[in-house]
């Protein structure tokens, strides 16, 4: 249980670090594969890097808690809370805004998956390891 964790959340660290770097080093092609028809005007362009900068950091140190999750037992909960804050803004994205259905259905399927499969495997690993894992 302890290794599905451990690549759960290597996995989800490494594709935030990747989005991440996108949106910080090349905000306007990150626009423009996301949505080519939204022109890149500055405003847009910084909050796509004020993004990048905002997922990478803890994406990059979830990853290396991967090594020990037991140990790093918050990061471990941090990514769940994350990719469930994530999930709610796709959701709320895709269907109160009505914005592209498209861009939505990635950050559901992507943020929904992995949150589910963390909080699952959470779970289990602390119920089995009950006394270390508070």
């Amino acid at each position: 249980m302890i290794k599905a964790l451990k690549i759960s959340m290597a996995t989800y660290g490494i594709v935030g670090t990747i989005f991440g770097l996108l949106y910080l080093l090349a905000p306007q092609q990150a626009i423009a594969m996301q949505s080519p028809e939204s022109v890149a005007t500055p405003y847009l362009i910084a909050t796509k890097m004020a993004l990048g900068a905002g997922i990478l950091a803890p994406a990059f140190f979830a990853a290396l808690a991967a090594r020990d999750p037991i140990k790093n037992i918050q990061w471990v909960r941090y990514s769940i809370v994350n990719a469930t804050l994530f999930l709610s803004v796709a959701l709320y994205t895709g269907f109160v805004l009505q914005g592209d259905l498209i861009e939505a259905i990635v950050g559901i399927l992507l943020h929904g998956g992995f949150g589910a499969v963390l909080f699952v495997l959470y779970l289990r690993v602390t119920l089995a390891n009950w006394p270390q894992a508070s």
